[in-house]
């Protein structure tokens, strides 16, 4: 990630919350190592996203989506720059 846009603590953050969440509830041992899977999968995809686009210029969303049909961003809603900061606050 670009280190302008903050994003690696952002995600840092939504790694704690993560965490917290899915640890908290925890009643034995055991479950420890499939609730780090999860926190995983969960994380992967949003943080692959985040990582992309955080390259991409505000504003210019829906030119790179036209332009380059293999970019991630086609695999989300994002074709603005209203959109993007809408899936950065999720």
């Amino acid at each position: 990630m670009l280190p302008t846009t903050g994003q690696g603590g952002c995600q840092s953050i939504e790694d704690v919350g993560a965490l917290s969440v899915l640890l908290s509830s925890i009643q034995h041992r055991s479950q420890i190592p499939a609730r780090f899977q999860i926190i995983e999968s969960l994380r992967k995809e949003r943080t692959h996203t985040v990582q992309t686009l955080s390259g991409v210029i505000y504003g210019q969303e829906e030119t790179l989506a036209r332009d380059f049909p293999r970019h991630r961003i086609h695999r989300t809603h994002i074709r603005s720059g209203k959109e993007h900061v809408d899936f950065l606050m999720e």
